[in-house]
């Protein structure tokens, strides 16, 4: 019947439809792969300005308003306070360090990506392990550092033991007494 065979047609149509939006939904998904390729060449050569001990190279890896936020440390905001920051660690005797990403979280808006990850530090023959989370920017086509935040994974030092009051010393038993001065005439 014609019923049947429009029906028929219908369905296919509906078919063809649903497979070729389906297409068209993942086609328009942002793809990150561009960008985490980016970000990983701008690790690459944050961790050779950091090999170098070149702090201005390493202030230019963050956004012109970056901030690194360092444990126990008040945060470096711009690149001006990022370099001397840096300059403070590079001036640490045996300073080394390295990272890694483990995953990267992207925003939908695709400026935006979290670096999730660990380091190993070292200075004056002491070594630590850490985590680390990088938020990446991107700005006119090109990713910097927003926020680097990180953390040892060192339980922190035990408080320091409270002063205590050196008490006065005791006269010496053996030392001649003090003699009154003569009266006045």
């Amino acid at each position: 019947s014609d019923f049947q065979e429009f029906s028929m047609r219908l369905t296919q149509f509906a078919a063809v439809l649903l497979v070729a939006s389906g297409a068209a939904l993942t086609a328009c998904a942002p793809s990150t792969e561009g960008d985490e390729a980016a970000i990983r060449e701008a690790n690459k050569k944050w961790l050779e300005a950091i090999a170098a001990k070149d702090a201005k190279a390493v202030s230019q890896v963050y956004a012109e308003d970056g901030e690194m936020l360092p444990p126990n440390a008040p945060k470096a905001v711009g690149r001006d306070a990022l370099e001397k920051a840096w300059a403070g660690f590079f001036g640490m005797p045996g300073m080394s360090l390295t990272f890694e990403t483990e995953k990267f979280v992207f925003a939908k808006s695709g400026d935006l990506a979290v670096d999730i990850g660990t380091y190993k530090f070292g200075a004056g023959g002491q070594t630590e392990s850490g985590k680390a989370v990088v938020t990446w920017t991107k700005r006119d086509g090109k990713w910097y550092v927003l926020t680097d935040m990180f953390s040892s994974d060192a339980p922190p030092a035990p408080p320091a033991a409270p002063a205590t009051a050196v008490p006065p010393a005791s006269p010496d038993p053996e030392a001649p007494a003090a003699t009154a001065a003569p009266p006045a005439p």
